[in-house]
């Protein structure tokens, strides 16, 4: 839905009008930032940046973004209604909790290749999670043996 369709969205189903009719002349008033507003903080973030940049002797600013990877989800729920022939389904629902794709791109315009970080459930051994620590920046014995010769290729 673009923003010519959420008049006729907020249109009630008897009437036929608008739901409330003012509703571009309140939303700024709700959040009661103003342009000025706007362009004072952007000259605050970019004033940071550049000074920032120039103390710390920083090069390269990156950013960024993290999703869920897309992937068929299967419900928690029964399938269909009780009785003696319920059907379950299992599933964990944790789809972003497993793997993510993360976009890179830096304050030069370059997008980076897209990689995906996968994450596994923490070992209980005490002495096995510190060694993961220390030694795999994390990754568990089995993910370390596909990780290890990616970031041996990979220089970031």
């Amino acid at each position: 839905m673009d923003t010519s369709d959420a008049p006729r969205a907020a249109r009630g189903p008897s009437t036929g009008r608008p739901a409330f009719k003012n509703w571009p002349k309140k939303l700024p008033k709700q959040h009661k930032n103003t342009v000025s507003d706007y362009r004072e903080h952007k000259a605050a973030i970019d004033h940071y940046e550049l000074h920032g940049m120039s103390r710390y002797d920083i090069d390269v600013i990156y950013n960024a973004d993290q999703t869920a990877v897309k992937s068929e989800y299967l419900p928690t729920k029964t399938l269909n209604k009780k009785g003696e022939n319920t059907v379950w389904v299992k599933c964990g629902g944790k789809t972003k909790d497993r793997m993510t794709d993360m976009l890179l791109a830096d304050n030069t315009g370059t997008k980076h290749t897209l990689f995906l970080v996968i994450r596994t459930p923490k070992s209980k051994i005490k002495v096995v999670i510190q060694e993961n620590l220390t030694m795999q920046q994390g990754f568990g014995k089995r993910l370390w043996e596909s990780v290890e010769p990616c970031k041996i290729r990979t220089v970031l």
